[in-house]
């Protein structure tokens, strides 16, 4: 009795189903690494644009050249980077010579601050 044996060519579908599904998770983790460095890269790119913008606000309207407390308030410059800038001044409570100033960097809707930095000013009143 001779009994023919056959030589299995080729995978079998559970061989290649499997790895299909192997494939299939290293793609998908690919994928999601790639859009988290997008992710990273677009929010990079806005707090550039917005200390860039922070910046020319700055130059533009210089704290330090104000006469009086209220001309370091600055109602929403727009700038060529498509934000807007704006300064405000707030006084502390209970003290005259204490104030803080708040600038921040909106997007051109102003719907989203995109940037916020604040410092406090003290000035002496002269008699």
């Amino acid at each position: 009795m001779e009994r023919s044996i056959q030589r299995r060519r080729g995978m079998t579908l559970i061989e290649v189903l499997i790895a299909l599904a192997i494939l299939g998770a290293g793609l998908f983790g690919l994928m999601m690494a790639a859009s988290r460095c997008l992710a990273v890269v677009t929010t990079a790119r806005d707090y550039e644009l917005a200390r860039r913008t922070l910046d020319l606000g700055e130059l533009d309207h210089p704290a330090l050249s104000a006469v009086e407390v209220s001309d370091l308030e600055v109602f929403g410059r727009s700038y060529d980077t498509g934000l807007v800038y704006s300064r405000s001044v707030e006084e502390i409570d209970g003290d005259e010579d204490m104030f803080i100033l708040r600038s921040f960097v909106k997007n051109a809707g102003g719907t989203r601050t995109l940037l916020s930095v604040a410092w406090y000013l003290y000035t002496t009143n002269h008699p």
